[in-house]
């Protein structure tokens, strides 16, 4: 029994142990899987970190994948917008400027101009060539049906003539025999001749006298002297004057010119002698131009840009130069204004329309609308119809239609509303040579109507409708936003459908810009636009442009001690005297030799010799 208890003992005991491995074998697993949790705690903690960094890293990623994106859209735009413009303007250099549907359709376009490179015979379509066929045949039905046109003949009416006999009698009689020919007619032939006017230095001599037994010298002025104690006359500054803003020539060509008459005169001199003509004399004709201008209620504007070096701003700023006219279908002698800002605010508007009342005929530029509310019931705008086509004509002239069949390109939103723009234009062009109250009645009832269809067929689209260009969501918009200013000159007989005489008018300011490039001071500029203001006024107008700048010349200087201001009168283009002065000159061949009657120097005449004035 005691072997029994001993034994159990003993198995007890290895129970023990092996129950006290067991628990340690736990206690260290445990212990282990504590380690093991305490490692995943930090690994999990660790793998938020990384999954926080991870999205955080992952939105700006995709923020910056939307920025790119957008700036990708954004330059894929303005790449567009490019080459849009590029093709505008290689159109405009290389092609046809006219906005009609038919040039706009056959022209081609920008991509389309011909690499000298390429095989004669490259394939075009279909539609281009059937298109291309009928257009041809076309034309040769034109041509078979009408009668040829006699060649014009050029107009010589204008110029003084003058004829010679050619007939060498010796020369006839070894040839013929003497008395065995006689002249049957005369055969007549035609040539006009260009001799070049010679420059000469006059030498004016004036008496210095003396007068009674004091023996008082008295030297006797010059009267009307055009510039006192300089070189320069009224037929040298009209010459410069008309070489500059007629023909555009940059000054430094001028002083080529005339170096290679005989003489050097430079830039700065003739520069300075020109802002000096200005400001003694042209400006008062200019002051004059611009109250006969406020006389007129119908008024047409447009802007340009102009450049001016010295004017203190920073180099590289704009300024603008500013048209006013009288409307193209004024009953009225012409008159065109140019005034020089350095802005384009409206400041300029307001003080040039301070005291008018009547309608101006312009674009959509902001400010002339700002006018018109500051004056509302004064002063009335009116909108431009070329403007408006302008936009419709740029978005079809970018597109590619060559591929196009006709039937698809008469669904085109550009045709179809260049074709009703057509037909607006083809109606008052009709009307152009009616007295102003015809006009507005005929208006009404010939051109309304395609106004209103036109609109019609505006107002039934969808100015964001993505399938159409921009540039033609553009000018859907455009019509839309201006058809208040555009159809107003519906109402009025005097007021244009467009501003193209506006346009027109200020092209010769852009001429000059790209000959001259820049006016160094605003007193240069200033000076430019009064002169171009007198010499556009006087082309207008009819006249000869040097002749009325050179009539201005010689006709001012003896006014200007003249309070009273009613000689303006005769400084117009269309006044009496000018046109009595332009017809006694304008043919006229100057020489030096037109001096050799005065060429001989007089003496004192003797007491016997004078007359008796008593």
């Amino acid at each position: 029994m005691e072997n029994n208890r001993t034994a159990d003992q003993f198995d007890m005991k290895i129970a023990l142990d092996a129950a006290y491995a067991k628990i340690a074998s736990l206690i260290e697993e445990k212990n282990e899987m504590q380690k093991r949790i305490a490692e995943l705690e930090i690994y999990k903690e660790e793998n938020e970190s990384s999954n926080t960094e991870m999205a955080l890293a992952y939105g700006k990623v995709c923020d910056e994948r939307d920025k790119l994106k957008k700036e990708v859209s954004d330059l894929k735009t303005v790449l567009k917008l490019t080459i849009d413009k590029d093709d505008l303007k290689t159109r405009k250099i290389f092609g046809s400027s006219s906005e009609k549907m038919s040039n706009l359709i056959n022209n081609s376009t920008a991509s389309e101009i011909l690499d000298e490179d390429e095989n004669e015979t490259s394939s075009c379509s279909e539609a281009q060539a059937k298109r291309n066929r009928d257009n041809i045949k076309r034309i040769q039905n034109s041509d078979a049906s009408k009668p040829r046109k006699p060649k014009k003949s050029l107009d010589l009416s204008n110029l003084p003539k003058a004829i010679q006999f050619l007939l060498n009698i010796d020369e006839l009689n070894a040839k013929y025999g003497e008395g065995n020919w006689r002249i049957a007619y005369w055969s007549e032939s035609k040539s006009i001749e260009y001799p070049r006017n010679t420059a000469f230095v006059l030498r004016t001599m004036r008496p210095v006298i003396s007068v009674g037994l004091e023996h008082e010298m008295i030297r006797i002025p010059n009267k009307n002297e055009f510039y006192p104690g300089s070189y320069v006359s009224p037929s040298l500054m009209a010459e410069i004057v008309y070489q500059k803003y007629f023909l555009f020539l940059p000054l430094y060509r001028i002083e080529s010119e005339f170096r290679n008459k005989g003489f050097n005169l430079s830039r700065q001199t003739m520069c300075n002698w020109i802002m000096e003509s200005v400001n003694t004399y042209l400006w008062m004709v200019y002051d004059y131009l611009i109250t006969l201008l406020m006389n007129e209620q119908y008024h047409q504007c447009d802007e340009t840009t102009w450049s001016v070096i010295m004017d203190g701003r920073p180099a590289g700023s704009k300024s603008f130069v500013w048209l006013h006219t009288t409307s193209e279908l004024c009953e009225c002698n012409p008159i065109i204004i140019f005034a020089y800002e350095m802005t384009r605010g409206t400041d300029h508007l307001r003080k040039f329309y301070e005291d008018f009342a009547g309608v101006i005929v312009c674009d959509a530029y902001c400010s002339y609308h700002v006018l018109q509310k500051e004056k509302e019931e004064i002063i009335i705008i009116c909108g431009c119809m070329m403007h408006l086509r302008r936009r419709f004509a740029e978005s079809l002239a970018l597109m590619d239609i060559k591929n196009i069949p006709d039937e698809q390109l008469d669904e085109l939103v550009e045709v179809k509303a260049l074709k009703l723009i057509a037909e607006i234009y083809d109606a008052d062009e009709a009307l152009k040579n009616l007295s102003p109250e015809e006009r507005t009645a005929r208006r009404n009832t010939e051109v309304r109507p395609r106004v209103e269809a036109f609109y019609d067929y505006i107002e039934s689209l969808d100015a964001n409708d993505p399938s159409l260009s921009a540039r033609c969501r553009d000018a859907i918009s455009y019509s839309l936003n201006q058809k208040e200013y555009i159809v107003r000159f519906l109402e009025d007989g005097h007021i244009p459908l467009d501003n193209g005489f506006a346009e027109r008018c200020i092209k010769p300011v852009a001429l000059l810009r790209n000959a001259s490039l820049f006016s160094f001071s605003i007193q240069g500029a200033e000076s430019s636009m009064i002169i171009h203001s007198l010499m556009e006024t006087a082309k207008a107008n009819g006249a000869d442009g040097y002749w009325y700048i050179r009539y201005l010349f010689e006709f001012l200087p003896s006014k200007l001690d003249q309070k009273d201001r009613s000689f303006l009168s005769a400084t117009t283009p269309w006044s009496e005297e000018y046109k009595a002065y332009e017809a006694a000159n304008r043919h006229k061949v100057e020489s030096y030799r037109d001096y050799d009657d005065l060429a001989e120097k007089p003496k004192t005449p003797r007491k016997k010799d004078r007359v008796n004035i008593a």
